[in-house]
C-alpha cells in the first residue's frame, strides 16, 4: 500500500534524466553516515542561487549505457562519441559553476578537460561532434577529392574508404577514452546526487519539511507531525489539518480510537516520514528525532488475493507471518500494523492481535498496532488513545465533521477501546429513529 510516497514523487522536479534515474534507483539508507551525507548536502545548497546549476544540469542526458559499453572496451560509434563529448562539455560547465559556488569539496566533480580535448581536435570548444578531418591526413584528402569528384563510381569508392577510416578513428578514440571511464561514471553519480539534492531542497520549501535529528535512543519522537498530501488537500478547501505529537518507544504500542479518528492516516504518515528520512529527505514535522531502521513494514488495507484463492484475512496473515520470519536480533525493525485481523470474528481477532502485540514487544523492534478490539493490551504494552469526538451537545450542521474531532494522542492505562460510534452517527445526521434503536440494543445488552 502506498504510504503517500507517490505524492512526494509527483512534487519532485528534476533538471536532468540522470537526477531522476538516481532517485528511482536509490534504496532505503541504513547507515548514519549515508543519511548524514544526504541531509548535509541539502543544508549546503539551501542558501545558494542555483538557477545556473539547474540550467547546466538540464543539458545532461542519461548515457549510462554508453559508459557501460565503453567500460567493456567496445568501440563507440559517432553518435555515442557525440554523447561523450556533450557530457564532458557540460561537466566542465558544471565544474566551473560549482567552483564559483565553493561546492567542489562536497560535490567532487571531475573537470574532464583531457577527454574533451580528445573529442575536440580543432579546438572548437563546442558540445557538437563529428569525425573531424584533422584526425587523419588521408581522411582529409579523401573528403577533399569527394567535393570535386563527379564520377559516381569513384565517389562510391571514396566513400567506402572514408567509412573505413572513420571506423578506425572511432575505434582508436574509444580506446583513448576507455582510461577515463571511472571518471565518467564518478561524474554521472555526482550529477545525479546533485540534481536529487536540489529537487529535495525545492520540495522542502514547497511542503515546509524540516531537518530531522538522528536519535541515539531507540525511539521515534515527533512534534507537530503532519501528512503533506492531506494537509495540502484540506488547506485547499479552507480547512485546517491538526498536527500530531507522538512518541513511540522500543517494543509494542497499541493505538485505539473511533472510526474516522485518523489512526490509519497516522500510521501512514509515520511510515512515510521514516522512509523520507532514510532516503535523505527532510520530514513533515516541526521537530523529529528518529532512529535508523534496517527494515520498515507498513501493513494496511484489503489484501484479498483472488489468484491465490486467499481471503483478505488469509492474505494479511501470510504477510504478517513473513514479517515474523524476518525478525532478527541484529536488525532494527519498524512494524506498523493497521487493524490486523479486522476481517475475522472478534473473539479470534482479539486473540490474534494480543498475541502479535506480545510477540513483537521486544528489543530492536518499534511496533505500533491500531485496533478496535478490547482486552488486547498486556501490562507491559503502551496504550495510546486518539482523544476523538469532542462535546457534541450542540451540533452545527454547517460545520465540518472534522471540527468535532480531537486527533491528538494521550497515553492511558485502560484496556478498552473508545466507544464513539453513536456520537459519529449523530454527527453524520443519521436518522434519529435508527440511532435510537441502536442505542436501545446497546442498553439491552449491558
Amino acid at each position: 500500500m502506498d504510504v503517500g510516497f507517490e505524492y512526494i514523487k509527483s512534487n519532485l522536479n528534476f533538471s536532468s534524466q540522470i537526477g531522476r534515474k538516481y532517485f528511482e534507483n536509490i534504496k532505503i539508507l541504513t547507515s548514519k553516515s549515508e543519511i548524514t551525507y544526504h541531509l548535509k548536502a541539502i543544508e549546503i545548497l539551501s542558501n545558494l542561487s542555483l538557477e545556473k546549476v539547474k540550467n547546466i544540469l538540464s543539458h545532461f542526458q542519461d548515457i549510462h549505457e554508453t559508459f557501460k559499453k565503453l567500460s567493456y572496451k567496445n568501440p563507440l560509434d559517432e553518435i555515442e562519441l557525440f554523447q561523450i563529448k556533450h557530457f564532458t562539455y557540460f561537466s566542465q560547465e558544471l565544474f566551473n559553476e560549482l567552483k564559483t559556488l565553493n561546492l567542489l569539496d562536497y560535490f567532487n566533480l571531475e573537470a574532464l578537460v583531457e577527454p574533451f580535448k580528445i573529442l575536440d581536435p580543432d579546438n572548437e570548444k563546442m558540445p557538437t561532434f563529428y569525425i573531424y578531418s584533422s584526425y587523419d591526413k588521408t581522411l582529409k584528402e579523401i573528403r577533399g577529392k569527394k567535393q570535386n569528384e563527379n564520377d559516381e563510381n569513384k565517389l562510391i569508392d571514396l566513400t567506402i574508404k572514408e567509412k573505413e577510416i572513420e571506423k578506425n578513428i572511432c575505434e582508436n578514440l574509444s580506446l583513448e577514452l576507455f582510461k577515463y571511464t571511472e571518471k565518467f561514471l564518478k561524474n554521472y553519480k555526482i550529477i545525479g546526487f546533485l540534481d536529487f539534492s536540489i529537487s529535495k531542497l525545492e520540495l522542502i520549501k514547497k511542503l515546509n519539511l524540516k531537518k530531522p535529528k538522528i536519535n541515539k535512543a531507540f525511539e521515534i519522537e515527533y512534534q507537530q507531525l503532519f501528512n503533506p498530501e492531506i494537509k495540502n488537500l484540506l488547506e485547499g478547501e479552507g480547512k485546517k489539518f491538526q498536527d500530531i505529537d507522538i512518541k513511540l518507544k522500543n517494543g509494542t504500542q497499541i493505538i485505539t480510537g473511533a472510526n474516522m479518528g485518523g489512526k490509519t492516516l497516522l500510521l501512514r504518515t509515520i511510515a512515510l516520514s521514516q522512509i523520507l528520512f532514510q532516503m535523505g529527505f527532510y520530514v513533515p514535522a516541526k521537530e523529529a528525532n528518529l532512529p535508523i531502521f534496517d527494515k520498515i513494514y507498513f501493513i494496511s488495507g484489503d489484501f484479498q488475493n483472488v489468484k491465490l484463492g486467499l481471503s483478505s484475512f488469509a492474505a494479511e496473515m501470510k504477510i504478517i507471518n513473513e514479517i515474523f520470519k524476518q525478525i532478527n536480533k541484529e536488525q532494527k525493525m519498524l512494524i506498523l500494523l493497521d487493524e490486523p485481523a479486522r476481517t475475522t470474528n472478534p473473539t479470534e481477532g482479539r486473540a490474534i492481535v494480543k498475541t502479535i502485540a506480545n510477540l513483537l514487544n521486544q528489543q530492536n523492534i518499534i511496533c505500533c498496532i491500531t485496533t478496535h478490539f478490547d482486552n488486547v493490551i498486556s501490562d507491559n504494552i503502551r496504550h495510546l488513545r486518539i482523544k476523538g469526538v469532542k462535546n457534541i451537545e450542540k451540533i452545527d450542521k454547517n460545520r465540518n465533521i472534522q471540527d468535532y474531532f480531537d486527533y491528538s494522542l494521550e497515553e492511558v492505562s485502560s484496556n478498552v477501546s473508545p466507544k464513539e460510534a453513536i456520537k459519529i452517527l449523530k454527527l453524520l445526521n443519521i436518522d434519529n429513529y435508527l440511532v435510537e434503536k441502536i442505542e436501545e440494543v446497546l442498553e439491552n445488552e449491558k
